[in-house]
């Protein structure tokens, strides 16, 4: 038994050294298209995971998110641009911002349930995104608001290798933060009141406290994300945060794993790649099978919306836990798999010695 943890915690200490490795390594293997879309999935995953707090956790589904990262990436864009506020304090007091009204939003959904719910987070996303188009107009900036280069002392964030180590760190962080916050007894709360309202104030439970930590440390996560984005392109304009930015990571949410860690990892991965995928089918089978391949190009949305809904679909049916789950099945078999291994071959030597 005290063989098989010593070989269990070194695989998963040798797993963890691998991982930290490839990808410190992935910018040196990479193109600058690649690396794009890389920082862009990071961007979406930090999204993703404060969604997972509110819905994952805390079991109150919103349709806001796409809301808070305008909330962030407004706020932190206007205070850089034009208030001469470093960009780093810029992207804080935008998430700040985007968690105070996260945090007033709750205030009236302690006493809304299900739709109701869904629709005051659905009327925040409405009014937001009337305010953000009625700011441009009404500032003449139709093109967006420009966000200065970011730079620390003479490091200047000039190119997409750099940014992903800004956003794989930031990235880890608030990985590591909910983690450690699920360890709690805010994070319990959280997930007493996702399994049973009712039986969680029985025990004891803060409900009003409860519902609005969750609204809050989602929404900064979100308004944190949606500030990162403005940063990295450099632009921000209402026309990046509408309605299909949130079911989009609705979706990376389900097919990620809903309330697991690194479900959204998973499901930010997927969403990004997909696009990606669907148009590398495309341009490879074009040779071959034109006819195929210009469907795949001339319906490249449908397609996409057609495979959200079937693999939706497969993890409401089959999967719950989503890509995150069949990780963990796939990483389960192979350390069974090791461990079986490693004992069949101490049982070997014994023999052999008797």
């Amino acid at each position: 038994m005290g063989q098989n943890n010593l070989l269990t915690g070194v695989a998963r200490f040798g797993w963890w050294i691998f991982l930290i490795i490839a990808f410190l390594l992935i910018p040196a293997f990479s193109n600058k298209y690649a690396m794009t879309l890389i920082n862009n999935t990071l961007i979406t995953a930090l999204a993703v995971i404060g969604l997972n707090v509110i819905a994952g956790y805390a079991g109150v589904m919103s349709l806001g998110n796409a809301a808070f990262m305008g909330i962030g990436a407004y706020s932190a864009a206007i205070l850089a641009s034009q208030a001469g506020i470093p960009w780093w304090l810029a992207l804080l007091i935008g998430a700040l911002a985007a968690m105070l009204i996260g945090t007033l939003i709750g205030i009236p959904a302690l006493r809304l349930r299900g739709i109701y719910l869904l629709m005051a987070t659905l009327a925040l996303h409405m009014i937001t995104a009337f305010a953000m188009n009625h700011y441009e107009t009404a500032t003449k900036r139709l093109a967006g608001i420009r966000f200065p280069k970011p730079s620390v002392g003479i490091f200047v964030f000039d190119s997409s290798d750099k940014f992903y180590y800004l956003f794989l760190t930031l990235t880890a962080l608030v990985v590591l933060f909910v983690y450690n916050l699920m360890r709690t007894g805010m994070g319990r709360s959280l997930l007493a009141l996702r399994d049973n309202e009712s039986a969680a104030r029985a025990m004891g439970v803060n409900i009003t406290f409860a519902k609005l930590m969750a609204f809050a440390v989602s929404s900064f996560i979100v308004g944190l994300a949606g500030g990162l984005q403005g940063v990295y392109l450099r632009n921000v304009t209402g026309e990046m945060y509408g309605f299909g930015v949130a079911m989009d990571q609705i979706v990376a949410l389900f097919i990620g794993g809903n309330g697991l860690l690194f479900g959204p990892v998973f499901g930010a991965a997927f969403i990004s790649l997909l696009p990606e995928t669907i148009d590398l089918l495309a341009h490879s089978i074009q040779g071959v099978l034109p006819i195929v391949g210009q469907f795949l190009s001339k319906f490249r949305f449908e397609i996409q919306l057609f495979v959200y809904g079937f693999c939706i679909i497969l993890v409401l049916l089959r999967k719950p836990t989503g890509l995150a789950g069949i990780f963990g099945d796939i990483s389960l078999f192979l350390k069974k798999r090791i461990l079986n291994q490693a004992a069949s071959g101490s049982i070997k030597r014994s023999v052999e010695k008797g």
